[in-house]
């Protein structure tokens, strides 16, 4: 149930404590839905960019774990299982060798946790287990937060840059992305790109961008690699569909399949 206008949902105390001093405790996890503050004429066109304030105002305690998640995440590298994205054509020259001399090789990893095809099918959502079972305290938070579709880790290697590229229609045309930045390398060193406007990764910081429009990451850094916590949720009502209209890519769906046989 929405809450009251101008009035802060309890969130167990969640929201007084020191970002880098919160220790999820049970009662923070009990996020309650609210529903959006915001709605979008039919007839007017999308922004690139939402502030998650008015399209997904319950996201406010998520912030707060950014630190639990990142330790984590990596609290067991380097045996932590990052695995190449597969669809390698957005991050890696098809010529090796034009790549600049001493730059760092492009890299782009991820541990997916829970995807739903199409996504405006929730009885779809499937939660890839084994890696959900490493990631429980993550896992917890997601499956809290309503209306996630799609999630997972995404590690940026430094001097990585993506290609434009949009979502599968499938996904992308029903859902809001959301980065959470959980370690950035330093200021306005990563970021993401959607409609040709900029938005700056920062620790803490959550970037919600219709991801049906053309958009990229981007690392510059020299030698650190960026960690967000990647999370589709469902369109705020009102919001129209997206405008995507490609499918899932056949490296996409081998991917999902490895994954879920535990060959992955």
């Amino acid at each position: 149930m929405a809450s009251a206008a101008g009035k802060e949902p309890a969130w167990g105390g969640i929201l007084d404590a020191p970002v880098e001093e919160f220790v999820p405790k049970d009662e923070d996890f009990a996020i309650e839905f609210e529903a959006p503050l915001v709605r979008w004429p039919a007839a007017s066109p999308l922004p690139p960019f939402h502030r998650w304030e008015e399209v997904y105002p319950f996201l406010g305690p998520v912030r707060r774990f950014r630190k639990a998640l990142l330790s984590e995440v990596m609290g067991e590298e380097p045996t932590r299982r990052w695995v190449e994205w597969p669809e390698t054509g957005l991050y890696k020259p098809d010529d090796p060798s034009a790549a600049e001399e001493g730059a760092a090789e492009a890299d782009w990893r991820v541990i997916p946790l829970v995807y739903t095809f199409p996504a405006n099918d929730p009885s779809a959502t499937v939660w890839v287990e084994r890696e959900c079972s490493r990631l429980p305290l993550a896992t917890r938070l997601l499956r809290a937060i309503p209306g996630v579709r799609t999630a997972l880790f995404s590690r940026l290697g430094p001097g990585t840059r993506l290609a434009p590229h949009r979502g599968w229609a499938s996904l992308a045309n029903h859902v809001l992305r959301c980065h959470l930045a959980l370690s950035v390398p330093g200021p306005r060193t990563c970021g993401v790109v959607v409609d040709g406007v900029v938005q700056w990764h920062e620790e803490g910081k959550i970037i919600v961008f219709d991801d049906s429009k053309a958009h990229f990451a981007f690392n510059n850094h020299d030698t650190d690699a960026r960690t967000v916590l990647i999370f589709d949720i469902a369109r705020p009502e009102g919001l129209g569909e997206g405008e995507a209209t490609g499918g899932e890519t056949r490296e996409l769906q081998e991917f999902i399949k490895a994954f879920m046989s535990g060959r992955a």
